[in-house]
């Protein structure tokens, strides 16, 4: 990892939670021509990280629970064109809250969530979307990673990459 090069900080589902999470990123990515991605919850958008940083930020952290709403919402956001709000558990928002004191706040308010589409789309077409995903359950996963992504938001989509995992091991 290069200081200078944009990443992210990521907590990804695993097992049937990621199954789940990436069916409904891949129908609504093919179904409305919208990029496709891996399925996350964004602990930080934005840093430039140092390894031994993030892994002392792992060590502190035990692993915890996830919980996704199961009603899909949306804002005239690019990235938060339609996702699932996450609980915010007071685990998760440690996590986030540490992060922003180790690599800077962005200076937004902590929105943990899962997005399930990206785009500048019509409020019609962010309603069309809810319809096609139908019925979506209650989605809970274990935490027991911290994913570092190489990614910006001037970088495509489709070129964004986890380049390092760090278990969390606190506990």
């Amino acid at each position: 990892m290069s200081e200078n090069d944009p990443y992210a900080l990521w907590i990804m589902p695993e097992g049937v939670a990621y199954s789940l999470t990436d069916g409904y990123i891949a129908k609504l990515s093919q179904a409305f021509d919208l990029p496709k991605f891996e399925p996350h919850v964004t602990v930080l958008g934005s840093l430039s990280p140092e390894t031994t940083t993030l892994r002392g930020l792992a060590d502190s952290l035990p692993p915890f629970r996830i919980r996704l709403a199961n009603q899909a919402e949306y804002l005239e956001e690019y990235f938060r064109c339609l996702f699932l709000k996450a609980d915010e558990t007071p685990e998760l928002m440690e996590a986030i809250a540490k992060a922003g004191e180790l690599f800077g706040d962005e200076g937004r308010p902590p929105f943990p969530h899962l997005s399930l589409a990206y785009g500048d789309l019509p409020v019609e077409t962010k309603q069309e979307m809810v319809q096609l995903l139908g019925s979506i359950p209650e989605v809970e996963f274990e935490a027991r990673q911290l994913s570092v992504v190489h990614a910006s938001l001037e970088m495509p989509v489709s070129s964004w990459k986890v380049v390092e995992r760090f278990p969390l091991t606190k506990g």
